[in-house]
């Protein structure tokens, strides 16, 4: 499970998935993966919430990841492990951007303060960025409840073709790699 090397260019993934912590930049590298490789995009939250913050039934979100994971070719961004079985074993890269606590906090506080009120790309339309106290919880707690899930997950599949980040710089190596090859 740790960073490999870039794919490549007649080895491009067909079939890739971002996963980790909120405010790691998992949207961020989705919208630049989604244009390197050509692949159509779909964001879990997308596919999970519908307008006003509504969530979509398990029966209806597990109705769309099958229609998205049906085709040949796609890039699936977010977390969701109760998905995990559904999507991880069909990719042909799995980015789990792995970094410290420091870093996505952060960047989790500075997104809800630049873009409260303001539907983020990533987010279906009618679900602005707000303050949640129970996402921030989430945030909070993502090391301890969330993190130890994903990675018994993987641990549980080795064989899944991992490319795990526990630093931004090692991902900037990897993209630039990615423009070189």
């Amino acid at each position: 499970m740790n960073a490999a090397a870039a794919p490549n260019g007649a080895d491009l993934p067909q079939r890739v998935c971002i996963i980790g912590p909120c405010g790691a930049g998992k949207s961020t590298l989705s919208f630049k993966l989604a244009e390197q490789f050509k692949l159509p995009l779909y964001h879990m939250d997308r596919l999970h919430w519908k307008p006003g913050w509504v969530e979509s039934t398990r029966e209806e979100l597990i109705e769309k990841l099958n229609e998205v994971t049906a085709q040949p070719r796609w890039l699936i961004e977010g977390n969701y492990s109760g998905t995990f079985d559904q999507r991880l074993p069909l990719a042909d890269a799995i980015y789990f951007l792995d970094f410290p606590r420091r870093i996505y906090r952060w960047r989790v506080i500075k997104r809800v303060l630049t873009g409260y009120g303001r539907t983020p790309p990533d987010k279906t339309e009618g679900c602005p960025e707000r303050f949640d106290i129970e996402f921030i919880r989430y945030v909070w707690r993502f090391h301890r409840e969330a993190q130890p899930r994903i990675l018994r997950y993987l641990e549980a599949h080795p064989d899944l073709p991992v490319l795990r980040f526990d630093r931004p710089s090692q991902l900037t190596q990897h993209l630039r790699s990615l423009k070189s090859a």
